[in-house]
């Protein structure tokens, strides 16, 4: 049996251009949570990235008219490993920061039925 807990996906806006990667990844794109103990305004930090391989091609030229906005272009988005999109929010993480101490952690995206993108996280029970 698979348990999955969820949680809000928040900061996107201090981390350009995130907030337009975003808006063009799909439901369960895979992402990965680090800690960021030396963070200074949370120890409990819990970073939330996206490879850009993982950015459907599909969607790279609309991709490319949102970064532009941004200051970004598309090939420098696509140039890059990954992408740092924001964080747990902080309620959750201070939870959450104690299962995920060390390296990186699989989860992936979701949405509420509102749209608000949430990082999910699955554990088969036992492990």
């Amino acid at each position: 049996m698979t348990k999955s807990i969820s949680a809000p996906l928040v900061g996107m806006f201090f981390r350009p251009p995130a907030k337009a990667i975003l808006a063009h990844l799909p439901s369960s794109c895979p992402l990965e949570i680090q800690p960021e103990p030396d963070n200074p305004f949370d120890e409990n930090a819990l970073q939330v990235f996206v490879k850009s391989t993982d950015i459907p091609p599909s969607q790279h030229e609309d991709l490319r008219a949102d970064a532009a906005g941004m200051g970004f272009d598309l090939e420098a988005i696509l140039a890059q490993p990954e992408w740092h999109l924001g964080y747990i929010a902080r309620a959750v993480a201070a939870h959450w920061v104690r299962f995920f101490s060390e390296g990186r952690t699989a989860a992936k995206l979701t949405f509420t039925f509102e749209g608000v993108p949430q990082v999910t996280v699955s554990q088969s029970e036992g492990e």
